[in-house]
């Protein structure tokens, strides 16, 4: 699983950067044990700067590699 989120601040625990801060993708592996640092990595974006929702979902699809129809709004 994986997702994109914006953190204003960086968060550490136990000394180590678990979120970076500005924008992450954040990736999931269900498959590691619920404590393994690794099954939600957060890993910090660079130039990824969306101006408003509409740029937001632009650059998720382009990142993802998800076509969309060219041309109109999305909102």
């Amino acid at each position: 699983m994986r997702g994109i989120g914006y953190s204003a601040t960086r968060l550490k625990r136990f000394y180590r950067q678990r979120i970076p801060k500005g924008w992450h993708e954040n990736l999931i592996d269900p498959n590691l044990p619920t404590r393994e640092d690794d099954r939600n990595r957060h890993e910090p974006l660079a130039h990824f700067e969306p101006t408003d929702l509409d740029a937001f979902l632009w650059k998720v699809c382009e990142r993802w590699h998800i076509e969309l129809p060219s041309g109109e709004q999305l909102l």
